[in-house]
């Protein structure tokens, strides 16, 4: 079941005399009960629970919107006119925009329906009904008692029902569950694809007070975005024509040019994801510390890289402004909420609630048989998950929804190459991949992935989440710098061959040369820089030095000062250029090997420091430099 369509809901915001009341809570329209309904005509809510949603005749809920990938809006003209949040619009602004005609800044306006713009990929969803399959699902899956079993089960049984309605290009069907996987509703949609842009204002209005604004009530943007949905013959939803007429919805929800006045009635009907009000004290703890704090620090960083370059370049700024938004908002959301969550006490208050519970529990010997145990299994599910819960998020920030390239990588990778034709993954690569590289800026992602490379997760918990060995990890890595170094001097010395066409007796001998000096070469130094960090990488460039010139590859050795011709024989630099001059002239004998064998030893010491004296090494280095750091000279 797609997650993305988790739940049709209605957040109901009444508003009654004098001073501002409000009962607030999430409510799917089908779900509104008598007291519902009761508390809202209280409230001053007089039309009837039909024209508010019904299952057969025009109702207020035909009128909403899924707008795009999950945002909501409103059909306000019998035109398919459509209202949505600029938010919500900006990413298809973002797709008409360029240098020559910056919708973003400048806003646009068509002064007729010939002058609106297509968007490319935008969808319109219109509700065409909602079923209740709560009791053919949970019948099926009562007798499974393991929990991640039970909820596989359901969404194996909502798929199966969801595909016998069918999904097609202009139909959506999906099994959502609600409460907590104990209702589930089959919801099928309309799918409109021909959806023009008609009104955007610029970035100025629609955007005012950018990401400061942005989650802080109350706000003073002009935060919409108009549109408009086309339907083909019979008014059903068709592909893109310039034939297409515009849609007829049967519900409209006009504009009230009367304002409004005290006491009266409010409320929101749209498509909201989720709430987790009801999250426990440690779930709360847990968001902000394991899921917020990470998702802001990352975030932080990718977005102060897109914006230097966005503010350097219009082609970049243009290409990056919906990617930009999209993350800013959730960054945004979570600084918010870690503040709102703080200076409301919520945790406190959480605890008041589970402290109340808990003695209502004591209380009846029934109700501790029954939920005795629930206060300390939540209590045991989160903090025993937190650690996992925050390493999950760094890897997911940072990788997953890092740099492009990872997203490129996974969307290439998802192609089903055995199960498709060439003429499927054609269209699969011309619909996804051009699109990619149309808001795609190499350079920059570049800057993006060093700095996401760079993203601090601890070794530790990293170790607990997967127990791996400090040996495991040395050799790990290094068979990433490994084979980097081996592509090297593969092509090295395929260039000094074919392209400057030395004179080799032995080509293979004299690649097989080269390799061994660059794995004895590449371990060298990686295991210098991760024994001793920064201080290893001073003794590589070292170590550098002295073979360069005490190595003979510059002049005779018998040229050189008399401590270069002293270490000339112990230098693996010696021994390469040795095996290479054997390998190109002609092996006297076993030179090729012997030399080439005495280069290769120098991988055991090497080796042993990686992988067997790592450890101390690694706490003595830890040691010196905590010293130095207390010193304040470093």
């Amino acid at each position: 079941m797609n997650r993305m369509k988790k739940l049709w809901a209605v957040l109901l915001l009444l508003v009654a005399s004098g001073q501002v009341f409000a009962d607030e809570g999430m409510w799917v329209l089908k779900e509104l009960n008598k007291q519902n309904l009761e508390r809202m005509k209280e409230l001053g809510f007089t039309p009837s629970y039909e024209q508010l949603y019904s299952e057969t005749d025009p109702c207020v809920a035909n009128a909403v919107v899924i707008f795009g990938g999950g945002c909501s809006g409103i059909t306000v003209s019998n035109e398919g006119l459509i209202f949505t949040n600029h938010h919500c619009g900006f990413g298809s602004i973002q797709q008409l925009s360029s240098v020559e005609h910056d919708y973003l800044k400048d806003g646009f306006v068509s002064q007729s329906k010939e002058e609106e713009l297509p968007v490319p990929g935008l969808t319109v969803r219109y509700l065409r009904e909602t079923v209740d399959v709560s009791d053919r699902i949970n019948s099926q899956i009562a007798s499974i008692k393991e929990e991640h079993l039970r909820l596989a089960a359901a969404d194996s049984i909502g798929q199966a029902m969801a595909d016998s309605v069918g999904n097609t290009e202009f139909q959506a069907a999906d099994v959502v569950p609600f409460y907590n996987n104990n209702k589930y509703f089959l919801i099928v949609y309309d799918v409109f694809n021909d959806v023009r842009m008609v009104f955007a204002p610029p970035s100025s209005v629609g955007k005012f007070g950018g990401d400061t604004d942005n989650w802080m009530w109350p706000r003073h943007t002009g935060d919409f975005s108009v549109f408009r949905v086309y339907a083909g013959a019979g008014n059903k939803p068709a592909a893109y024509s310039k034939d297409n007429k515009p849609y007829q919805p049967k519900y409209v929800a006009e504009v009230s040019l009367q304002g409004y006045q005290d006491k009266d009635y409010a409320m929101t009907i749209g498509f909201p994801g989720s709430t987790d009000r009801y999250l426990c004290s440690w779930g709360v703890q847990q968001r902000i510390e394991d899921s917020n704090k990470p998702r802001i620090e990352v975030r932080g960083i990718k977005q102060a890289i897109w914006k230097d370059a966005m503010l350097k370049s219009d082609e970049v700024r243009i290409k990056y402004a919906s990617k930009y938004a999209g993350s800013s908002n959730y960054w945004k959301n979570s600084i918010g909420m870690n503040k709102g969550l703080a200076n409301l006490k919520v945790i406190d208050r959480k605890r008041e609630e589970e402290a109340a519970f808990a003695a209502w529990v004591a209380q009846d010997a029934k109700r501790k048989e029954v939920y005795g145990d629930v206060l300390s299994l939540l209590e045991k599910g989160y903090t025993s998950s937190s650690e996992y819960k925050k390493i999950s998020t760094y890897l997911g920030e940072a990788f997953l929804s890092g740099a492009e390239i990872v997203k490129l990588a996974r969307m290439i990778q998802s192609v089903d190459v055995k199960g498709s034709t060439p003429e499927e993954i054609d269209i699969f690569l011309e619909d996804n991949i051009k699109s990619f590289f149309k808001d795609y800026d190499a350079s920059l992602d570049r800057k993006v992935l060093a700095a996401m490379m760079k993203v601090s997760v601890d070794d530790e918990l990293i170790n607990e989440l997967i127990p791996v060995r400090l040996h495991e990890i040395y050799l790990g890595r290094y068979l990433f710098f490994g084979g980097l170094a081996l592509l090297q001097a593969t092509l090295v010395c395929a260039g000094d061959i074919l392209f400057f066409g030395i004179q080799c007796d032995d080509p293979l001998q004299f690649v097989l040369a080269g390799w061994v000096a660059s794995l004895v070469f590449s371990n060298i130094v990686y295991t210098l820089t991760v024994s001793f960090g920064d201080i290893g990488k001073a003794l590589a460039v070292v170590l550098l030095v002295m073979q360069v010139g005490g190595s003979g590859g510059t002049f005779p050795i018998e040229m050189t000062g008399p401590v270069f011709q002293a270490i000339y024989p112990f230098l693996p630099f010696t021994h390469g250029i040795n095996a290479m001059h054997a390998a190109m002239a002609g092996a006297y004998h076993m030179e090729y090997w012997i030399e080439l064998g005495i280069l290769a030893s120098y991988l055991i010491p090497s080796l042993a420091l990686g992988v067997v004296f790592r450890r101390p090494v690694i706490k003595a280095n830890d040691w010196i430099i905590e010293k130095l750091e207390s010193t304040k000279l470093i």
